[in-house]
């Protein structure tokens, strides 16, 4: 594999196949490009899913309040991490929705990095049905 690196290295793809003199060599630097290609995706996700994988208890708990730092737009928390994964990937997720029922998803690690705060004495605004 280094070896291969190291061809591709010093020049750049084109050249290499306008330099492929038959069809074998040509063939071969097609699957070798592929490959790479290959490789480099499959490490490239598989890095952005671990970023995402948090193995801490939830900050937030269901029907607690928490308020979004930035726009001050106030959540009810609705399923904490520990119930909720993203299906592909198996990130934990919180649900949460807004004063208007909208219902959104976000991961652990961005809801608890302080975007969001617990708000402590949360009134009644989002005592409505939880159903989803």
């Amino acid at each position: 594999m280094i070896s291969l690196l190291a061809f591709f290295s010093d020049k750049d793809i084109g050249q290499l196949f306008w330099e492929a003199e038959t069809p074998l060599k040509l063939a071969m630097l097609s699957i070798a490009s592929i490959v790479i290609v290959l490789i480099f995706f499959t490490l490239h996700n598989e890095i952005l899913s671990r970023r995402y994988i948090v193995a801490t208890t939830p900050l937030f708990r269901p029907t607690q309040t928490v308020e979004h730092v930035k726009t001050r737009g106030q959540y009810e928390i609705v399923l904490a991490p520990d119930n909720t994964k993203m299906e592909k990937t198996q990130i934990p997720v919180y649900v949460y929705r807004s004063l208007t029922g909208l219902y959104w998803v976000r991961p652990q690690v961005e809801m608890e990095d302080g975007r969001f705060i617990l708000v402590p004495d949360a009134d009644s605004k989002f005592m409505g049905s939880l159903s989803l």
